[in-house]
């Protein structure tokens, strides 16, 4: 699965050298192989990973930069994403009331 793995800007290579100590661990190398993305150049507020399940959990209880682990949903061009957004809600029963989802 991938992640991404959000940080404050600025500390996108401490946080890539904390998920590397944290995928070397006994206990989160035994939940399968973790792929770590180079650390990017400029800030971007996050490294991204490819990894099992098991491993969101395991970076929520270790790392100490991180603020969030996101889980990667879909991979397809931003209006694909609105179709769908938009088909879900005409989908849901009539009787929730319908909002306006805004995506920016």
């Amino acid at each position: 699965m991938r992640f991404f793995v959000v940080c404050p800007g600025g500390l996108e290579v401490p946080l890539a050298q904390e998920l590397a100590s944290i995928a070397q661990r006994p206990d989160c190398k035994a939940l399968g192989a973790w792929v770590i993305d180079p650390t990017p150049t400029s800030p971007t507020g996050g490294v991204g990973l490819a990894a099992p399940l098991s491993a969101a959990m395991a970076l929520n209880l270790h790392s100490r930069i991180a603020s969030r682990v996101l889980l990667q949903m879909a991979d397809s061009p931003y209006y694909i994403l609105v179709l769908l957004v938009e088909s879900y809600c005409k989908w849901q029963t009539p009787h929730i009331a319908r909002r306006k989802i805004y995506i920016s």
